[in-house]
């Protein structure tokens, strides 16, 4: 879990490192010096991170998961071993006899 907050955060605050790159390439340039953050659109970046961290919930909803009819099995020591968690697929259904 911390892992997806992390990686979040780092969407979030990715065009605001993009953004600082783009204007100190401008600033050198430009050989001036000073607070360019003053001018600088904070609220199209808020939107901009707060998107990306938003979709990229939504990938990971849509393409990670397991089928609901799924049977859990949480890790467990057996033999002195540890056997991670994992999901068993559920079983196809029986066919009915004929007759």
């Amino acid at each position: 879990m911390i892992r997806v907050v992390i990686f979040n955060l780092f969407l979030v605050s990715l065009p605001f490192v993009l953004y600082w790159g783009y204007i100190s390439l401008v600033a050198r340039k430009k050989a001036e010096k000073g607070n360019n953050w003053n001018e600088a659109p904070l609220a199209l970046l808020l939107v901009a991170g707060v998107v990306l961290a938003l979709s990229s919930l939504v990938y990971l909803a849509l393409t990670n998961g397991f089928d609901p009819d799924s049977i859990y099995r949480p890790a467990e020591y057996k033999d002195g071993e540890l056997i991670p968690a994992r999901t068993i697929p559920p079983s196809p259904p029986a066919e009915a006899p004929d007759g």
